[in-house]
């Protein structure tokens, strides 16, 4: 008898062992998720706030800057003060993957979407000084991201799926001295979000992925104005169709040094841990 109640007493200590390890468990993953929510709102919040810091010291340097964040209706707006909101034509569509996990992107096609009235920027010219920057993530298909329609000078910013890298051609004047400057070979993965910084200041080019310097040109021609409307994802004239996702693009009236491109990218991408490291 005494033997039965001591298993009966001891059976019953091991189901309330077990319900205690069940409870410890389901509050562990209750206080593990709060944890990572919290960290996660910590996070997005130190990105919103050092976004806003570089907003503010690059403001004045603004020549067109759209998030792409409305993630509805058949326009995007310009919000760096100049007013040149874009058109999406030809179905380009929204899209919830975007390069740092929040807001929306803009998701071309590669038949015949593109992004239409993105005016010329305001940047110097006669000689050309401007940045260049955007989040990108191509598919297997080779495309222009960005033309300006400068009066049949052949200028663009490509991608090359076959290379998987980003290239800048320039040109003096129509068919004279074009040439293609790109980044390396397998810099800009296809089918991955890549951050793409390009600089112009003059004869000077130099080319920034993931917020890190990767090519540098010095050019011997005087480089064309980037003049005219910028056509977005595709040459301008109907062909060469860009296919992928674009975000975060930002056009700006001077040239950025290697440090606020990395901040910008760091900033893009939402990777508040690279924030201490570069400011």
């Amino acid at each position: 008898m005494d033997n039965a109640r001591s298993i009966r007493h001891k059976g019953f200590t091991l189901i309330e062992l077990l319900v205690v390890i069940s409870i410890i468990s389901l509050l562990s993953s209750v206080v593990l998720s709060s944890l990572n929510a919290a960290r996660e709102k910590g996070r997005r919040g130190a990105i919103r706030q050092f976004s806003s810091t570089l907003d503010h010291a690059l403001g004045a340097s603004y020549a067109g800057v759209w998030d792409f964040d409305e993630c509805s209706g058949p326009t995007t707006s310009d919000r760096s003060g100049s007013g040149t909101s874009g058109t999406l034509i030809g179905g380009l569509a929204w899209s919830v993957d975007t390069v740092s996990g929040t807001g929306c992107s803009l998701l071309f096609d590669g038949v015949d979407d593109w992004l239409n009235n993105v005016a010329q920027p305001v940047f110097p010219t006669t000689p050309n000084v401007f940045t260049v920057a955007f989040a990108i993530k191509p598919d297997n298909q080779y495309g222009h991201v960005i033309t300006p329609q400068s009066n049949g000078v052949d200028q663009w910013i490509e991608y090359d799926q076959s290379s998987q890298r980003i290239g800048m051609r320039v040109a003096q004047s129509a068919d004279t001295n074009e040439r293609l400057r790109p980044s390396s070979t397998g810099s800009v993965p296809y089918g991955r979000w890549s951050h793409v910084a390009i600089s112009v200041n003059d004869k000077a080019i130099k080319i920034y992925i993931n917020g890190k310097l990767d090519a540098e040109y010095t050019e011997t021609i005087d480089i064309g104005a980037w003049a005219g409307l910028w056509a977005v994802g595709q040459r301008g004239i109907s062909t060469n169709w860009f296919k992928g996702n674009l975000d975060q693009l930002r056009i700006y009236a001077t040239v950025l040094g290697a440090s606020e491109i990395g901040k910008l990218y760091a900033a893009a991408v939402g990777r508040s841990e690279r924030l201490s490291a570069i400011e």
